[in-house]
């Protein structure tokens, strides 16, 4: 497919551009040797990249593996901007010449998925050499025959450390484009290893899961080609008159996310809405704690009804074509739909428990006479309170007996902090170090200010302006809207709903989001979900019943990312 931006819409990007590639050190590659330099063939016959059998230590299936292959012409970050790549053994001789014929679950070397994981956990760089991560699923997708990519991208913590000369290289939307520049590399060298590149399957969890979501959600959408010219991304052309063409296409045909910390504009105001009547005076960070002040609880009761509006703003419908909204706090048919999520992962991890029926009595037990959250309906159990179930439902036994909602994870707000010291340092321009992006969190200041005056101590007012400027009223405040919009699947795919944009999207989702998820609100992995339903796409939710955040934990009570993969072919 040939797309074309052309230059009125690079208007917005430039300055973006200049400054996000201003400490890079470039080569003339995309303009000279591109192509030498992408050529997987020519650079595993030179020896430059070997095919090697796999030797990590938590390897169980016999595999082989190309280490550290280059995916863009131009790097500023060397550790980073490279892909690691398993191979089943099946499809490759002892000579290391590819099998055309061996198969493996019914896939060969022409027709096997490839699964293309980021490690963007946090919003941090994807470090391909992420064993914690790589080792989830390895053993299986080698098994199932599966190639697996575990693919580097820039993120916010790509810096160079220098506090008075600050520079990021890993501001957004790099932790995307280098992820779409690895997809364009596996193209345009199709045929060459094992996998099918028609066939690319992205997964990742938390903040990887919020990049697979973007990736599946913006398919060779124009806004990113100018950063993909100037890391030296396979297919892209600056033309003469100032567009940009693609001949290569960066979609994938399925989308895996698991927990994604997505929407990140609004998943203050999400997080708020889930934890708004808890009765949490403060959060351990371990690393400190913060004691929640009179204007932060403030704050985060007028978050949990700006949420109110905003679900309401989205137009959502189920996949029956019920509009989904909220009439208050804990009302409407979204709340309800929300209890709904909720009760069939209870019943779906009730069912695949020996203990189940007992395991759900002693749920039930945490009823308290003021409070009823969880109650028998039919044959299975129903979740009638959200607020019961975060007070109530931890208060006894342990993560494995119950499945709890652990103490919050986050500050107030928590993704776009007062202090500027979680996901901050992902936008603003390269010499920023961090600013504020929420600009639904900025609206809520900036209405209720003359309020918060009389909560807010001095710094508290301070940090509060700098809110408004920076996320609403300063000179860069469109520039970081921009940012943050090119990280925002739930966004894009609503925009795309509308036919405001027109991206190739992925084919096949399957997201999970855990009941006991602590870093995020679940109602954020569902509304994914459900601008995907506005599309018309193939999606598979679910709830985890006692799902944390972290590690992918979702036994098998929803099924499992392998046996979804193999039931797309």
């Amino acid at each position: 497919m040939m797309r074309r931006v052309t230059a009125s819409l690079l208007v917005a990007l430039a300055v973006m551009l200049l400054a996000s590639c201003a400490t890079a050190e470039v080569t003339d590659e995309k303009e000279t040797g591109m192509n030498e330099a992408l050529d997987l063939k020519a650079l595993l016959e030179s020896g430059e990249y070997r095919l090697e059998k796999a030797d990590e230590e938590y390897l169980d299936a016999e595999c082989w593996k190309i280490s550290g292959v280059r995916y863009s012409s131009v790097v500023s970050d060397g550790s980073l901007q490279y892909m690691n790549i398993w191979i089943p053994s099946a499809y490759v001789r002892e000579d290391g010449s590819i099998d055309r014929e061996a198969e493996v679950n019914g896939f060969t070397a022409a027709t096997a998925p490839i699964i293309f994981r980021n490690n963007c956990s946090g919003w941090m760089s994807s470090n391909p050499e992420n064993e914690s991560e790589n080792r989830i699923g390895l053993n299986d997708y080698m098994r199932n025959g599966f190639v697996y990519v575990s693919c580097g991208a820039r993120s916010r913590d790509a810096n160079n450390g220098d506090a008075e000369n600050h520079s990021n290289w890993g501001k957004a939307p790099t932790p995307v484009v280098d992820l779409k520049a690895g997809i364009r590399f596996l193209r345009l060298n199709a045929g060459v290893i094992p996998g099918d590149t028609e066939r690319i399957i992205s997964i990742g969890g938390s903040g990887a899961g919020e990049m697979s979501t973007v990736v599946g959600a913006t398919g060779n959408m124009e806004e990113y080609y100018p950063y993909l010219y100037e890391i030296g991304a396979a297919g892209v052309t600056l033309n003469a008159d100032g567009s940009y063409s693609s001949t290569i296409r960066d979609d994938v045909f399925a989308c895996m996310a698991y927990y994604p910390i997505a929407d990140l504009n609004n998943a203050d105001l999400a997080y708020a809405w889930m934890r708004v009547n808890s009765g949490e005076t403060m959060v351990d960070r371990r690393r400190y704690v913060v004691e929640f002040t009179p204007f932060m609880l403030e704050l985060q009761r007028d978050e949990a009804e700006a949420f109110v509006s905003y679900v309401n703003s989205l137009g959502l419908k189920d996949a029956e074509g019920n509009s989904l909204t909220l009439t208050g706090l804990r009302s409407g048919s979204y709340y309800d739909a929300i209890l709904g999520n909720m009760s069939a992962a209870l019943n779906a991890y009730v069912a695949e428990r020996e203990d189940g029926d007992e395991y759900a009595e002693r749920l039930m037990a945490t009823n308290t006479p003021e409070e009823t959250w969880i109650v028998r309906d039919g044959e299975g159990y129903r979740i009638t309170d959200l607020d019961g179930f975060i007070r109530n439902a931890g208060n006894e036994g342990d993560e494995d007996t119950i499945g709890t909602v652990f103490l919050r994870n986050k500050e107030i707000p928590g993704f776009d902090t007062l202090s500027l010291n979680a996901e901050n340092n992902a936008f603003g321009r390269g010499d920023d170090v961090a600013v504020h992006f929420s600009a639904s969190v900025a609206r809520v200041i900036e209405a209720n200010y003359e309020k918060y005056l009389t909560l807010m101590s001095d710094e508290e007012r301070s940090q509060a302006e700098r809110y408004i400027s920076d996320a609403l009223t300063g000179a860069d405040a469109e520039y970081i809207a921009h940012q943050a919009y090119l990280m925002n699947a739930t966004e894009i795919l609503l925009d795309a709903s509308k036919g405001e944009k027109s991206p190739d999207i992925a084919k096949h989702w399957r997201i999970r989001s855990g009941t006991a998820d602590q870093h995020t609100s679940f109602s954020i992995g569902y509304n994914v979900a459900l601008a995907l339903v506005a599309n018309g796409t193939d999606i598979d939710y679910s709830l985890v019943w006692a799902m944390i955040h972290g590690a992918e934990a979702e036994g098998t009570s929803t099924g499992t990312f392998v046996g979804w993969v193999n039931s797309l072919f």
